[in-house]
């Protein structure tokens, strides 16, 4: 059992990345924060894409797996989320009361990013199906962001980057995609739109719109084209209106602000 553990902890430290540069301006991988959950208490939380919540010496660590963590991702101090524990059906409500800007607050911590997680089974057999029926989508579903492949080209040039031949195999089965000209969401689109979930006010969101993650990218900083929402705005335009049907709860309903397709347009994704 030991050795399985050493194992595995070897494993993710192969496959791990230092934050380092965090974002200050909302809630991202390695952003300290404080959130009031009404009782006045305000612990210092740490979003971290590790498995689970843990608490340390430095405060207390939030996953973005966890449902809290999913909740305050992207959001900025002032901010209020609600969000559900699957465990009970129990709804939270909280307020971002502050991100910390101190750096020297800060302590490098490990994320990590296996390979086995850049495609799901899921994924996997939809491509197959695709192969055999469908050669163009099939195509397409390999196209990524110039964006990506930068963060791709960082991780193999990482000397701690493990399978870097199977990792570079995958790579060059890739094809770099820049969109159109023509004002349509298209995979490399910076996007602005406004979400509605019922009766609550609008929430602005700005992202880069992609295939699908391929690499160390951020939830909030990206749509991925085979999600929900994803599949709904895709080819739309600045002042389309859309909305997103979802099981058993009212459907979000949004509008395009603005689709940026500038070549030259840097997004800066982790």
């Amino acid at each position: 059992n030991a050795l399985k553990e050493r194992e595995k902890i070897d494993t993710i430290l192969d496959n791990a990345d230092f934050v380092e540069d965090r974002n200050f301006e909302v809630i991202d991988i390695g952003t300290g924060f404080y959130a009031d959950f009404g009782d006045g208490v305000l612990d210092r939380t740490i979003l971290t894409d590790g498995e689970t919540a843990i608490v340390g010496k430095i405060g207390v660590f939030a996953s973005t797996e966890s449902d809290f963590g999913k909740a305050v991702a992207g959001h900025k101090a002032g901010d209020e989320v609600t969000y559900t524990v699957q465990a009970n059906g129990r709804k939270i409500t909280a307020t971002i009361k502050e991100i910390d800007t101190i750096k020297s607050n800060y302590m490098k911590f490990l994320k990590e990013v296996p390979f086995k997680n850049r495609i799901s089974y899921k994924a996997k057999k939809e491509l197959q199906e695709l192969k055999k029926n469908d050669i163009d989508e099939y195509n397409k579903r390999h196209q990524i962001s110039a964006s990506q492949a930068r963060l791709l080209e960082e991780e193999l040039s990482r000397k701690s980057t493990s399978n870097k031949g199977q990792l570079r195999a995958f790579f060059n089965s890739l094809k770099v995609t820049y969109p159109n000209d023509d004002d349509t969401i298209q995979v490399g689109s910076i996007v602005d739109l406004y979400l509605q979930d019922g009766d609550k006010e609008p929430t602005k969101h700005h992202f880069e719109f992609i295939n699908r993650a391929v690499s160390t990218e951020i939830d909030a900083d990206y749509v991925e084209r085979i999600s929900t929402l994803g599949t709904a705005i895709y080819g739309l335009k600045a002042g389309d209106t859309f909305s997103v049907r979802r099981k058993n709860m009212p459907s979000l309903k949004g509008v395009i602000e603005s689709v940026d397709n500038q070549k030259d347009v840097v997004k800066r994704v982790r």
